[in-house]
């Protein structure tokens, strides 16, 4: 065995309960063996917890199985949980020599020791000594006692055989005529049996048998008898320099000796030591020689091989082809060595080959590959490079066939199988496939069709099989094939391609459940099932874990035998694992031939042929058995960590052995588990699986490997589970060892309670920061709210002071500039009362907006009164809506007012409020409503209320915006903002009026509908204190009529014609300061009129307009809007505009100047202003073109009072005019299409920019560069003409003298003088 104690003699061996081995040695101390690797145990002077002595004689287990070892200085035991030996002292003296011990029924241990007495150790490990009280020589010592039944103990001293009578604590000699008095004993020994062996220093052997008291004595050595020990093959005895004697129960023996000759004999013939480790295997412990095994089914494996010093042997070592005759005769096939016949009873060989031919003649080649023998009892040969040698039945000689004299396909044979119709498979290594017919003796080559198609007939072939359908199955080089015999032409194809691994197959076979095995060169074993085409790897950890299969064959049991260059597998039926079989199972080689497998299915031997010979096997050996191998935890390393004293390390590994949880920190694990197994003496061969809870889902299978490493598992408890498969291929029981990897200190629960209270704190503390930042932030939200409050305040104020100043701004205006006039005095009557007219009416408008301002503040100070009538709703609502009359009709718009009653109906209101109610409602509905739009006053009671409705067709107001239209300042956008007055505050106005009347007001509205307004009024005066109604007073009828008299203007402002004036749009959305301006205007220019930016801008497509004078703020499209859709129009772009507005802030004129407006002139305005500003625009035009043509031939547009479009046009019409002007055809519908516009608007857009018409334009461009050809010198006054675009000389020529007063040529003669 793969020990030896380093040469020390091994003078005792014990087995624990787990399997372990204790070896003790003289002078190595003691060693823990479990068949594969050691621990060692010796005496260290530095250490208090080592074996007291490294001389160990002797060992037992007692009943606790406690560890106890007799030294030279006295006994010591095992301390498992400790790992390590505690020494008990016997006496106070540590000389004592314990050579042996024995344990009693009352667990004690009786000590034999180099003392005139024996000690006693109690189980509580107190010592007592009981003396011999016999005359005995000065030296004398007891080596070995034994115990029957356990009250009377036999010593074995060096002064004779004495009894210990342990109840009685006496001693006796042992008295027997054939037993000399004071021999010198060595050991004594009880056998099953009942007799005493006793071993003697050199006197042989002596066997006393108790029942009839009778004393043998075997004087078969004078050597020192060492120990006994007994099995199921009898008693060994072993001695110091004799080797073995093996004793039987009827008396004989046998000797066992060491002999060089022979690997198996003894290692040495000095045996200190035996021990059975069960029935049939014992322990020796060598001398020097370490430890060996005497095991007769070692071996399980018979062989025959080649021995050169006997002729009776195999020829050669090697054995290619096995077949079993009859009359028990194995003829084997062999390379170089031709036939082998053996006789299996009589163990002769014979040969038949080239040099042997008494048994059969004509055998002319000794390269055997195959041997077969066909339905008919022939024999076949396949031999490498000689055909087929073929034996009919009863014949003496061999008749070669080759393919020379058949049809063979090539010469080197290889296997051989026959089909049910008598056809022979014959198995080429280089040529395919052929096959021999039995019934016409014929050879045949099957090179054709498919055959030919799968180069299936030039294939190197290792095997053929028939299975039981008469298919052929081959085995080649290059892949498996398959033959459909079943039609007059066979069918070849080639199956599973590149399914097994390198498609090199060696062997194959068809089990008995039609089941196809593969046996590949380097990929392993495969299973097939051939009637479901479902092919099974079957290698691998827990398969079959050899790479390369040469023979398979199955046995009576359905356990397939697998042969490889690694030894023998078979896969067992009864619980589907691989038992392995190497040379330590008795294999002579582990390196198999290709297919050279047999089975014998009457004697289920399995025979199989290596390169050293042959071995076989009885197949019953496989059977269903219990595991016999132990595994254990062996120990847990822990990488990366320096443990300052070894109790740590013990702890682990007394946690790992005992089975408990170990612990480790996050600093310890990376780790190896380490384990082991025991099965003597096949603890090398115990195969391991295992797989860790958590990281892994399957059984890892690693073979023999003893450890894995773990690293860097997170936090978490894990179970570790093994499991081993002992030598016979049974899996023993899982045992787990369970781990707790801690977290980190800052992931543990104390470190998480820490975390929770310092959360909890430090909440507790956010939670205060948070509510005095809350309070801060409240503070400055406060704060920042009454800031933005403020801001808003104070820009709603800005917004409503503007828009009063917008509404003021207008009146004024129409007050102002008609006062202006009449102080000039230039007007007829007529004139002069329109404009007292329009004075009055705008004062009017004045007042109101000043009424309109002081009934805001009479509101916000509550203290406005109402001052109720009982009046008729009806007639004050007719006189409100006087004021909007002239407005209406110019505009088309409808205003009428329905009822659903017939008789007068008297309501309590104020008739100032219920006037300035409707006079907001219809100033909003004006200013948005379209021309020819509908103002319906809807007049309904009940009971309860008195309705007054108000609905116009205006534009509407959106949904989200509805119930804001009260709200003090609340503007929605520039187009929609006239429904909330020009103030901002008209409708809370009107809402307030309404609810000091204790009557309620509603809005409905449709977007691009219009708006309802519902005002109810209480009927009756219960709701009104008493000092809120007032006595009918005398009203005052009539006092929105105007004075206005008849509207017939004089003709004489109208004669004059207007086919020659410029034209001006004005845009503005008030209609009497639209009026004003249109009539102050209209004398010296055509007049267009729009009421928003929208009307102004379908306009402008259809009219051709010099000017435009446009409002700024407008509903729908403000001044601002159109002036950017204006300036940004190329064809409109060149029109100058006038933004005439009420708005006179700052950033308001910079805005609108930005925007490309020509002029910002602010109400109330002075109309001689605008006179000259209109002038001066239009004027402008016309000095562009003057100065744009010569200075553009200098130095490039660059015209600053011009928008950036309308250079941006004019440069590319005058580049285009300069790059064609060559080109005499450039006319105007070529710039046109270039400038993607229509003549007309080209027409327009040149002649308002330049004053001239586009014609004309193109001439002055042609002229002025004429001109400059014959500044700079060029004579030729033709070529002038023709390169700018003057069809011919005299006409340009008359040309040039319109336009410049001058001829050309005269033009040349001044320049040359």
């Amino acid at each position: 065995m793969n020990f030896n104690a380093d040469g020390r003699p091994i003078t005792d061996i014990n087995k624990d309960s787990n399997g372990f081995l204790w070896v003790g040695t003289f002078g190595n101390g003691i060693y823990k063996y479990d068949g594969l690797n050691y621990e060692q145990y010796h005496y260290a002077y530095d250490d208090s917890s080592s074996i007291n002595d490294n001389f160990i004689r002797c060992s037992t287990i007692d009943q606790d199985q406690k560890l106890w070892v007799g030294t030279n200085k006295g006994i010591s035991y095992f301390d498992v949980d400790e790992n390590k030996f505690q020494p008990v002292a016997l006496n106070g003296t540590h000389d004592v020599v314990v050579f042996d011990m024995v344990k009693t029924d009352d667990q004690s241990l009786i000590l034999c020791a180099n003392t005139k007495g024996l000690y006693v150790k109690s189980k509580e490990n107190n010592i007592d000594y009981y003396s011999l009280n016999f005359k005995l020589d000065e030296y004398f010592k007891v080596n070995s006692i034994a115990t029957k039944d356990g009250q009377n103990y036999y010593l074995a001293t060096n002064q004779g055989l004495f009894i210990f009578n342990y109840h009685s604590k006496s001693f006796n000699r042992f008295n027997d005529n054939l037993l000399p008095y004071n021999i010198n004993i060595q050991k004594v020994f009880i056998s099953e049996s009942g007799d005493l062996w006793i071993g003697t220093n050199d006197k042989g052997i002596f066997k006393y048998h108790f029942v009839n008291k009778k004393l043998t004595h075997y004087e078969v050595t004078n050597t020192r008898i060492m120990d006994f020990c007994e099995s199921e093959w009898g008693v060994f005895s072993a001695t110091e320099n004799d080797g073995v004697f093996l004793f039987h129960q009827k008396g004989s023996y046998k000797h066992f000796e060491a002999d060089a000759k022979y690997d198996n004999s003894l290692a040495s013939n000095s045996i200190w030591s035996l021990h059975a480790i069960d029935s049939s295997k014992i322990l020796l412990g060598y001398y020097e020689f370490g430890v060996g095994l005497f095991d007769p089914n070692f071996y399980k494996f018979s062989h025959l091989f080649h021995d050169p010093f006997n002729d009776n042997s195999l020829t050669t070592s090697s054995v290619n082809s096995i077949v079993k005759g009859k009359n028990e005769v194995l003829w084997l096939g062999q390379d170089g060595g031709g036939i082998t016949r053996y006789d299996l009873i009589g163990h002769q060989f014979t040969a038949v080959n080239s040099q042997h031919q008494t048994l059969v003649k004509g055998l002319g080649s000794n390269a055997v590959q195959a041997l077969f023998r066909d339905s008919k009892g022939q024999a076949w040969v396949a031999t490498w490079g000689n055909g087929i040698y073929h034996l009919p039945k009863g014949k003496k000689k061999f008749i070669n066939l080759t393919k020379e004299n058949s049809e063979l396909s090539s010469d080197r044979v290889i296997y051989f199988d026959e089909d049910t119709k008598g056809r022979i498979w014959i198995a080429t290594f280089d040529r395919g496939i052929c096959y021999y017919d039995l019934t016409t003796e014929q050879m045949h080559y099957p090179n054709y069709g498919d055959f030919v198609a799968t180069s299936l007939s030039t294939k190197d072939i290792r095997k053929v099989v028939v299975d039981n359908e008469d298919n052929i199955w081959v085995a080649s080089t290059e892949g498996l094939y398959f033959i459909d015999t079943h039609k007059e032409e066979f069918h070849v194809k080639r199956i599973l391609e590149n399914k097994l691994g390198g498609d090199n197959i060696l062997s194959l076979f068809i089990s008995k459940e039609n089941d196809l095995w593969i046996g590949t060169d380097g990929a392993g074993l495969f299973k097939y099932t051939i009637t479901t085409n479902v092919l099974l790897p079957y290698q691998g950890h827990d398969k079959v874990n050899r790479k390369v299969i040469c023979g398979i064959v199955e046995d009576n049991n359905g356990n397939i035998w697998v042969t490889s260059k690694n030894g023998i597998g078979v896969i067992q039926k009864w619980n589907h694992s691989v038992r392995y079989f190497s040379q330590k199972d008795g294999l002579v080689s582990e390196n198999f031939n290709y297919n050279a497998i047999a089975y014998d299915s009457i004697a289920n031997i399995v025979y199989a042929g290596s390169i050293k010979g042959l071995n076989y096997i009885d197949a019953s050996i496989i059977k269903s058995q219990k595991c016999e191998a132990k595994i254990y935890f062996n120990s847990v390393n822990i990488h990366q960590t320096n443990f300052k004293n070894k109790d740590d390390i013990q702890e682990i590994k007394q946690k790992v052995t005992s089975g408990e949880q170990i612990v480790l920190s996050q600093s310890e694990n990376i780790f190896s588990i380490n384990f082991t197994g025991i099965d003597f003496p096949y603890s090398d061969k115990i195969s391991f699986a295992y797989y860790l809870d958590g990281p892994e889902k399957t059984w890892n299978y690693v073979g023999t490997t003893r450890s894995v490493t773990y690293t860097s598992l997170p936090k978490g408890k894990y179970t570790f589970h093994l499991k081993g498969m002992d030598n016979n291929g049974v899996w023993t029981e899982e045992k787990v060892l369970y781990i707790e990897v801690l977290p980190y200190w800052y992931q543990s629960n104390l470190a998480l309670i820490f975390y929770i209270v310092f959360f909890l704190i430090g909440l507790y503390f956010l939670n205060k920061l948070m509510k005095a930042r809350v309070r801060i932030l409240e503070e400055a939200k406060g704060e920042r709210e009454r800031r933005l409050q403020e801001e808003a305040l104070t820009k709603t104020k800005l917004q409503f002071f503007t828009n009063i100043s917008h509404e003021f701004r207008t009146p004024l205006t129409l007050i102002l500039n008609p006062i202006s006039d009449m102080v000039s005095g230039q007007f007829s009557t007529q004139q002069l009362r329109d404009k007292n007219i329009s004075i009055y009416r705008n004062a009017l408008r004045l007042k109101h907006l000043i009424d309109e301002l002081m009934d805001f503040r009479k509101l916000n100070s509550n203290s406005m009164l109402l001052k109720a009538q009982y009046l008729n709703p009806e007639e004050v609502i007719e006189e409100s809506i006087l004021f909007f009359e002239e407005e209406a009709e110019s505009r088309q718009i409808n205003i009428k007012i329905s009822k659903d009653y017939q008789q007068e109906i008297k309501i309590y209101i104020d008739e100032s409020m219920v006037e300035k109610i409707i006079f907001n409602l219809f100033s909003n509905a004006f200013k948005l409503m379209e021309n020819e739009g509908e103002i319906n006053i809807d007049l309904s009671y009940t009971d309860e209320y008195f309705r007054i409705s108000v609905k116009d067709t205006g534009p509407g107001i959106s949904p989200e915006n509805l119930n804001k239209v009260f709200d003090r300042f609340y503007q929605v956008d520039s187009h929609q903002d006239a429904y909330y007055g020009g103030t901002g505050v008209g409708l809370e106005v009107v809402k307030q009026f309404v609810e000091l009347h204790k009557g309620k007001v509603a809005v409905e509205s449709k977007v691009n509908e219009g708006t309802v307004f519902h005002m109810d009024f209480p009927m009756g005066k219960n709701h009104l204190p008493s000092d809120q109604i007032v006595s009918d007073q005398n009203r005052v009828k009539n006092k929105y009529v105007l004075p206005i008299g008849s509207k017939e203007k004089l003709s004489a402002n109208n004669a004059s014609s207007t086919s020659k004036k410029q034209s001006i749009l004005l845009v503005e959305d008030n209609y009497e300061l639209r009026s004003y301006l249109k009539e102050a205007l209209q004398d010296r220019y055509h007049i267009y009129e729009a009421i928003d930016g929208f009307t102004a801008l379908e306009l402008l497509e259809s009219k051709n307009v010099d000017i435009i004078i446009s409002d700024i703020m407008m509903p729908k499209m403000d001044g601002f809007e159109l002036c950017k859709k204006v300036k940004t129009n190329v064809k409109i772009s060149h029109i100058p505009l006038i933004l005439l507005t009420a708005k006179n802030e700052q950033e308001d004129k910079i805005k609108g100047i930005n925007l490309g407006a020509d002029a910002y002139i602010q109400k109330p305005f002075d109309l001689e202003l605008l006179h000259v500003t209109i002038k001066q625009l239009l004027k402008s035009r016309q000095v562009l073109f003057d100065r744009f043509i010569g200075k553009y031939q200098e130095e490039g547009f660059d015209q600053s009072n011009t928008t950036n479009v309308d250079k941006e046009f004019l440069k590319t019409v005058t580049d285009y005019i300069y790059e064609n002007i060559s080109d005499p055809n450039l006319n105007v519908e070529q710039l046109s299409d270039v400038l993607h516009m229509s003549r007309s608007q080209l027409y327009r857009k040149i002649k308002a920019l330049t004053g001239l018409t586009a014609t004309v334009f193109i001439k002055r461009i042609r002229l002025e560069q004429a001109k400059k050809l014959i500044l700079s010198g060029n004579s030729n006054m033709s070529e002038v003409g023709y390169q700018t675009g003057f069809s011919s000389p005299s006409y340009f020529s008359k040309c040039y003298k319109e336009y410049f007063n001058i001829l050309p040529t005269q033009e040349l003669k001044e320049i040359e003088n």
